[in-house]
């Protein structure tokens, strides 16, 4: 509220131009207006909801918990907001849910979240930019592994020693034959 006074003061200031001080009406940039707009939103999204209010219980429940799930408890880290008991996970499950039945969409909520405590809070991080990374390493590293244990396969059957001599038989040495003959006598 002050914020759109103080921007109506501007809005009607003296024109330094004009020698008389006639109050008259400044130019104001269009920008300046939604920011006065957006800074008046009472609910501190700074967009209207997509759709009208949520009355059904059920509704409002199964899309706030769909959504809490979706979200990394500030404290826990390890928990989504939905499994969380901590204060702060109580406390965005419940401006999840105030959000849901004030009609706005899934995306606008998690885009409020998500400009307060940055893609972090995600679960699930968009795959794009940097996050590649984190979809991408896991298959890099199998596909290493695979190719290192190519190569130590091939590289064994390359360097392979030669086989030794079989072991002679009794037939082969004609001392042992002739000791064997003597035996069996």
């Amino acid at each position: 509220m002050t914020c759109s006074l103080l921007l109506l003061g501007v809005a009607f200031a003296q024109d330094p131009v004009d020698p008389g001080g006639a109050a008259q009406p400044a130019e104001v940039e269009p920008a300046l207006i939604q920011v006065a707009s957006e800074a008046d939103n009472s609910e501190g999204v700074g967009f209207p909801p997509d759709g009208p209010p949520i009355t059904d219980d059920a509704t409002l429940e199964a899309r706030t918990y769909a959504l809490s799930k979706g979200m990394r408890c500030p404290v826990c880290q390890g928990l989504s907001v939905a499994d969380s008991g901590a204060e702060a996970a109580v406390a965005m499950k419940a401006r999840t849910r105030e959000l849901v039945g004030m009609g706005y969409s899934d995306g606008q909520i998690v885009d409020y979240f998500v400009g307060r405590y940055g893609t972090w809070v995600l679960l699930e991080p968009p795959a794009e930019g940097v996050n590649y990374l984190i979809f991408l390493a896991p298959l890099a590293l199998v596909g290493l592994g695979g190719l290192a244990w190519w190569s130590s396969v091939k590289r064994g059957k390359d360097a392979a020693a030669p086989l030794a001599p079989a072991p002679k038989t009794a037939d082969d040495d004609p001392y042992t034959r002739r000791v064997l003959d003597e035996l069996e006598r």
